[in-house]
């Protein structure tokens, strides 16, 4: 019997939009969300295998690194259960402070597949 791994990939969309200093930024973000990746993979936990997709999750980032209007935008996975978690996991994500007096605004692509 084949047992199959729920894979998370991330990336980051030509589309994805912040304020300034957009590379710097957008790896930043990257890397908190890399790091927070079980956090994220929970939410699938008791889901098994059959769930894959896109979910495209719209936050501000606020000048303190904390994060706030968190709101799904798109998704292609059948699962509000799956859905409320990631924005919920999302919402409890803590960025590094920036400088600017600025929040960020960024729309994140998270993309699972059964591996």
């Amino acid at each position: 019997m084949r047992t199959s791994a729920l894979v998370l990939l991330f990336c980051m969309l030509g589309a994805c939009s912040s304020k300034s200093d957009v590379h710097q930024q957008r790896s930043e973000i990257n890397d908190t969300v890399k790091a927070n990746q079980d956090n994220f993979l929970h939410c699938f936990k008791d889901q098994g295998d059959k769930l894959a997709g896109k979910i495209l999750i719209w936050f501000i980032i606020e000048t303190d690194g904390s994060v706030k209007s968190v709101t799904l935008k798109e998704s292609t996975i059948d699962s509000p259960i799956v859905e409320q978690c990631m924005m919920k996991e999302v919402m409890n994500l803590k960025f590094k402070a920036h400088l600017s007096d600025k929040k960020i605004e960024i729309t994140y692509p998270f993309k699972f597949t059964r591996g």
